[in-house]
């Protein structure tokens, strides 16, 4: 048997060979990480919704900012980018 015979009688034996793409992917498996992850940032958004409104809540005068007053401040600027900052 030559050499170039028992390369590719190796390549047909080969599970690596006979793959049908590059990577082993399984479409099955990402679908389902997929999907727990949006529902992960689906309920993290609820979680800001609500973090949001209980703050408001408890600190009325945030909602109109007065100059110097750096509570109101961060609660105007960081409110919205916690919750802009997740799709």
């Amino acid at each position: 048997m030559g050499k170039e015979d028992r390369k590719a009688d190796k390549s047909t034996n080969d599970p690596v060979a006979k793959r049908k793409t590059l990577f082993d992917d399984r479409p099955v498996e990402i679908a389902e990480l997929t999907y727990i992850i949006k529902q992960d940032l689906s309920s993290l958004n609820s979680q800001i919704s609500s973090l949001q409104t209980l703050s408001r809540s408890q600190h009325p005068a945030s909602r109109a900012p007065s100059n110097g007053d750096q509570e109101n401040e961060h609660n105007k600027n960081v409110g919205p980018d916690s919750s802009s900052s997740l799709p």
